[in-house]
């Protein structure tokens, strides 16, 4: 990820975008081990019990604190890599982050996702141009593509079964 992202304000982050997919994870029993990655405000950490969430923005800690959700939330760069161990996780959980990875970084973000869950369920927004700016007018979906660039980039990282529908704007995108 690049600094502009760590820099974004927190309230850049209006709500927790897994509620606005909800069927698409239906399927995930609350009860499961979840990583969800690029957690923003990490609302889904009050439905999912035993979830973590990753961001790498540290202005999100005061509001993980104010929903006292701070103590299963963590500060990483998933392009670097995360310290738990592989098939650490029942699922891998994502929206509006994957396109948010720079483009040179995809492919290691994803051979991380792979290698800490055997499923993954993730919405990747796929607008060929995005027009959602940050504060210095950089675009923050710089790997906003199309399916088969996704599609083609979780062969190559590993996921077994990889399947994707794609809905509008947004590849569904699970293992």
């Amino acid at each position: 990820m690049r600094d502009h992202y760590r820099d974004l304000p927190s309230h850049y982050y209006k709500r927790d975008h897994v509620y606005d997919f909800r069927p698409f994870f239906r399927c995930i029993d609350p009860d499961a081990y979840i990583l969800n990655l690029g957690c923003g405000r990490a609302e889904s950490l009050l439905t999912y019990q035993n979830a973590h969430g990753v961001d790498f923005n540290d202005s999100l800690i005061p509001l993980w604190h104010k929903l006292k959700v701070d103590d299963r939330c963590h500060i990483y760069d998933v392009a670097d890599g995360l310290p738990w161990p592989s098939n650490e996780f029942s699922y891998t959980i994502s929206v509006d982050f994957l396109e948010h990875v720079q483009p040179d970084s995809v492919d290691a973000v994803l051979a991380e996702v792979v290698r800490l869950a055997p499923h993954g369920r993730h919405v990747i927004d796929t607008k060929a141009e995005s027009r959602f700016r940050g504060p210095g007018g950089e675009n923050l979906h710089p790997s906003a593509n199309n399916p088969v660039f996704w599609e083609e980039a979780f062969k190559r990282a590993g996921a077994a079964d990889y399947t994707y529908q794609l809905r509008g704007a947004f590849v569904f995108a699970s293992w």
